[in-house]
């Protein structure tokens, strides 16, 4: 009983610096691997802009807008009277 549990210790401990080496391995081979692949970053993608148009600047909208919306559901309850002229 004792010598299937110190074998098992024994495996167990050859088997987890096995994966222990894999791992450190790889962790520390990540760069080498991703120059090496060319492999980017998005933070390091910085296309050049295909799109060659002449620039339009807008400098005021095209349609008036007013935002109307609100949260007062007792509208049609309340006195409006004295919120127009």
């Amino acid at each position: 009983m004792i010598r299937r549990l110190i074998r098992f210790i024994k495996i167990f401990l050859t088997v987890s610096l096995a994966f222990a080496k894999a791992v450190i391995g790889i962790y520390y081979s990540y760069d080498a691997i991703r120059q090496q692949t060319n492999v980017m970053d998005i933070e390091e993608y910085k296309p050049i802009s295909s799109l060659k148009v002449p620039e339009n600047t807008i400098t005021h909208s095209k349609y008036p807008f007013v935002d109307v919306y609100d949260h007062q559901f007792d509208m049609h309850v309340k006195d409006l009277s004295k919120t127009c002229p």
